[in-house]
C-alpha cells in the first residue's frame, strides 16, 4: 500500500496536529504502508520546532512544501479560480503540481489528507480527482476557526466563510472515507454542514515515555496550551482556587503537593496564583520538546484535563491518549454532556464541571487520599482502555479501511453512530 498523504501540519512543526499525525504516519508506516508525507513549511502555521527522536521515523519520506511568496494579484487571482477557494491557492497548486510528478514516477494507492487547515482538504479532492485514486480525509477538530463550539464566532470575512463551508460539504459528500477521533465531533460537523453520511472512528495514537518513576509527592500535572494561549479559552481559575482550598483544608498535604504546568506560559494563570498564594505549588515547566512532555507526564500521579466552557464536549483531546496512555488517572474539568463524559464509565478518568469548586476539590482531596493509601492505581486505566490508543490497533483498523477501497468506491451515505473510541466488542476481539 502507497499513501499519499497531504498535511499541512506535520513534525518537526510544533504543535499538537503535528504530533498526531506524526504518531499516526509513524504507526502506518511500523505495519508496513509506505507513507509519503507532503506538509507546509509556514511560519504562519508554526514558527517552532521539535526534533525529539520520535519523530526520526515520521520524518523519512516527507517533504516541506515552502511558505509561500506573495504572489501577483493575477497570478493569486487565477489559481484561486483554479482552485475554488479565497486562501493558500498558490500552496495547493504546489503540492497538487508536486504529487502529480511524483506519482508519475511510482504511481500511489490512496489519497489521504489532515487538518488544520483546510487546505490539505482542497489538495486531497483535486488530487484524488485528477489521479482517479481514492481519498481519505481526517478531521481531529471543527473543519475552520469561525466553527469551533464554545467560543465567539472567529472574525472571518463573509466571503471566506462561503467558501469553506463550500469546501467542508464539498469534502463530506466526496471523499471516499472520512474519519474523525470521536463520534460527537463526527455528529456536531454533521449537523453544522447539513451532509448525512457515514464516518468512521480512528483515535488519536497515544505514546508514553519509558521513564515511569513514582515521585515521592502528590503531583498533578497539566500538558498544553491554556488561557489567553488556547482558542477554546481554558480557564485554570476554578481548579486553581479548589487547589487551595483543599490545601487549607489539608495542611499535611502542602509540603508534598506540586501542580506543574508543561507548555506556554499564561499570564492569566500566573496572575491568579500569585493572587492565591500558590507560587510555592504551582511550577512552571515551560515550552518543552514532546519527548520531554511525555517524561512530565510519567512522573504525575494524576494528569490534569481542562475544556473549555461548552454545552457539549464534541473533541477528544489528543493530550488524553497520551495521559491514558501513560496509565495515569485523569481529573478531567469538562462538559457534562461529551466524548470525555463518555469515557468515565470505561474507567481511568475523573470528570467535573469545569467551573464547579467544590466538586474539583473534593476530586482532589479523593485522589489525595488514594495517593497517601498506596490505592492510586485504582483510578488508573485499565488495559481495555489503554488499547484504544495503542499504535497497533488504530493503524491496523485503518488499513483495514483502506483495503475496503477500490479506485470506483463512492462514498456512504450512512449516519454516524454515536460513542467515542472503539466498540468494546471489537474491541475485546482485538
Amino acid at each position: 500500500m502507497r499513501i499519499l498523504c497531504v498535511s499541512p501540519c506535520y513534525p518537526p512543526q510544533a504543535n499538537s496536529e503535528s504530533f498526531c499525525t506524526g504518531k499516526m504516519i509513524s504507526a502506518l508506516r511500523d505495519c508496513g504502508a509506505e507513507v509519503l508525507v507532503l506538509y507546509m513549511d509556514s511560519p504562519d502555521l508554526c514558527d517552532h520546532r521539535d526534533h525529539s527522536a520520535l519523530w526520526s521515523k515520521a520524518s523519512e519520506n516527507s517533504f516541506a512544501v515552502g511558505h509561500v511568496a506573495k504572489s501577483r494579484r493575477v497570478t493569486a487571482a487565477f489559481l484561486g479560480l483554479q482552485y475554488q477557494t479565497a486562501a493558500w491557492a498558490r500552496w495547493i497548486g504546489d503540492v497538487v503540481s508536486s504529487c502529480l510528478e511524483l506519482n508519475r514516477r511510482q504511481p500511489f494507492d490512496l489519497i489521504y489528507s489532515r487538518s488544520p487547515t483546510l487546505c490539505g482538504h482542497l489538495a486531497g479532492y483535486w488530487l484524488a480527482r485528477r489521479l482517479k485514486l481514492p481519498w481519505i480525509a481526517n478531521l481531529n477538530d471543527p473543519w475552520d476557526w469561525h466553527l469551533f463550539p464554545g467560543r465567539a464566532p472567529q472574525h472571518v470575512s463573509a466571503g471566506y466563510a462561503t467558501i469553506s463551508n463550500f469546501w467542508l460539504r464539498r469534502t463530506l459528500r466526496t471523499a471516499n472515507i472520512v474519519t474523525y477521533p470521536c463520534n460527537r465531533l463526527a455528529a456536531y460537523m454533521g449537523r453544522l454542514s447539513g451532509v448525512d453520511r457515514k464516518n468512521e472512528i480512528i483515535p488519536h495514537v497515544g505514546a508514553a515515555s519509558s521513564d515511569n518513576v513514582i515521585q515521592d509527592e502528590f503531583r498533578l500535572v497539566h500538558a498544553g496550551k491554556l488561557g489567553s494561549n488556547e482558542i477554546t479559552g481554558r480557564s485554570t481559575i476554578a481548579l486553581l482556587k479548589a487547589l487551595r482550598s483543599f490545601l487549607d483544608k489539608t495542611p499535611a498535604a502542602v509540603p508534598i503537593t506540586r501542580f506543574v504546568l508543561v507548555g506556554k506560559e499564561d499570564p492569566q494563570t500566573n496572575a491568579i496564583v500569585a493572587e492565591l498564594g500558590l507560587k510555592a505549588i504551582v511550577v512552571n515547566a515551560g515550552e518543552v520538546s514532546y519527548e520531554e512532555s511525555l517524561k512530565h507526564m510519567a512522573l504525575a500521579s494524576v494528569c490534569i484535563l481542562i475544556e473549555g466552557k461548552m454545552e457539549e464536549g464534541v473533541y477528544l483531546p489528543s493530550k488524553v491518549a497520551d495521559y491514558l496512555t501513560a496509565r495515569k488517572p485523569v481529573l478531567a474539568l469538562s462538559p457534562a454532556k461529551g466524548t470525555i463524559a463518555d469515557m468515565v464509565s470505561s474507567g481511568g478518568v475523573i470528570r467535573v464541571d469545569q467551573q464547579d469548586e467544590q466538586e474539583i476539590e473534593k476530586a482532589i482531596s479523593r485522589l489525595y487520599t488514594a495517593y497517601i493509601q498506596g490505592l492510586l492505581l485504582n483510578f488508573a486505566p485499565s488495559d481495555r482502555v489503554v488499547d484504544q490508543f495503542s499504535a497497533k490497533v488504530i493503524s491496523n483498523q485503518f488499513l483495514q479501511l483502506v483495503s475496503q477501497l477500490t479506485p470506483n468506491t463512492k462514498a456512504a451515505g450512512h449516519a454516524a453512530k454515536v460513542g467515542y473510541g472503539l466498540p468494546e466488542t471489537e474491541l475485546a476481539a482485538r
